[in-house]
């Protein structure tokens, strides 16, 4: 565990600082899949930061992103055009299921039709949309 004052390393539902970065990704490894996967060059999103973490608070066991990056109007017109974009099973999917137990209750924001949720293992699950 790891007690910072960071701002970026408060959690965001509690303000916890007891969290522990359980990843790092790359930010090019992000842009390269989704051109890939949807044709798609996100990188203006990503001009202020190299990389992304998984962090986990220890407090109240929410798992989250720093930096936080919210794709913009341009980003969810872009990605709603994409065929592949509703796909039941996507690589985003991937990158982050395995953070996931039996013992959690997970709140899925933006979860559309809840394929997420069949992926996954979970105590409770609730979607939003």
């Amino acid at each position: 565990m790891e007690q910072v004052d960071n701002y970026e390393y408060v959690c965001p539902l509690c303000n916890g600082r007891t969290i522990k970065k359980l990843e790092t990704i790359k930010s090019h490894n992000l842009i390269e899949l989704y051109q890939s996967a949807y044709n798609f060059d996100i990188s203006y999103l990503f001009k202020k930061t190299d990389t992304i973490e998984i962090n986990k608070c220890f407090n109240c066991s929410l798992i989250y992103f720093t930096p936080n990056i919210s794709g913009d109007e341009k980003f969810y017109n872009r990605l709603q055009q994409s065929p592949n974009y509703y796909f039941e099973d996507k690589w985003e999917y991937n990158i982050i299921k395995n953070y996931f137990s039996q013992k959690m209750d997970v709140l899925e924001i933006g979860a559309g039709e809840g394929f997420f949720s069949k992926l996954i293992p979970y105590k409770t699950y609730t979607g939003l949309e």
